[in-house]
């Protein structure tokens, strides 16, 4: 009996022993990531030998706008970026990219963001800071707001829209006050220009829309 009452406990011991190794060992394993945020002392970072293994610098078509950000996402104009310098408040802030693809920050001036991820952005602002302003800067930059789409032709309200993320055709034709009686639904094209992929697809009202899109809804004639 005694010895049937510690093999017992000497076998709980064991389970529990086994459970608590299970547990670090799969924590250990998870990566931290954040789509769109590169740099930073306090923010969590991409990593990036995952998106080298995944990343080869061409977009298959059925993948997703989220999962094209997950694998670098190409800034442009109109983008919104959060940009901080650790520690040094007054040189962060808010900025929207021009139309020549730059942003102007203080001290350093205008820095040049078309076609740059986020990381390659944090790069070039931490090189420019440490050419004699500041001697191991620390930066971040978010993406706040993506640029915005377009739409034209048989709409109500024709013009530009601020995009989120699951938009797709039908849903941004509704911000823009519906079709018009004339609309032909059945013609309605893309034109893209997104992370070096420019063409121009065919779409249906459940089709995904991008940042930058510009939609033209054709003209139905009787």
């Amino acid at each position: 009996m005694i010895l049937s009452f510690w093999w017992k406990i000497c076998l709980n011991m064991m389970i529990v022993l086994l459970i608590l190794l299970s547990g670090v060992s799969v924590y250990a394993a998870s990566p931290i990531h954040q789509d769109v945020v590169a740099g930073g002392q306090d923010m969590p970072l991409v990593d990036d030998m995952k998106m080298m293994d995944v990343w080869d610098g061409v977009l298959p078509e059925h993948t997703s706008f989220a999962e094209e950000v997950q694998r670098g996402y190409r800034l442009a104009s109109d983008d919104v970026l959060n940009v901080k310098i650790y520690n040094e408040p007054e040189l962060s802030g808010q900025y929207r990219v021009d139309a020549v693809g730059q942003i102007l920050m203080p001290l350093i001036g205008a820095v040049d963001v078309m076609d740059k991820t986020a990381k390659e952005l944090v790069d070039d602002i931490e090189h420019k800071l440490k050419d004699g302003y500041l001697k191991r800067p620390s930066v971040s930059v978010e993406i706040a707001a993506f640029r915005p789409f377009y739409l034209l032709g048989e709409v109500r309200s024709p013009g530009y829209y601020g995009y989120a993320y699951g938009l797709d055709v039908i849903k941004a034709v509704a911000m823009a006050g519906g079709f018009t009686y004339r609309a032909n639904q059945k013609k309605i094209y893309i034109k893209r220009d997104f992370n070096g992929m420019k063409k121009t697809i065919e779409a249906h009202v459940d089709t995904v829309i991008y940042p930058g899109d510009v939609i033209t809804v054709k003209e139905r004639f009787f």
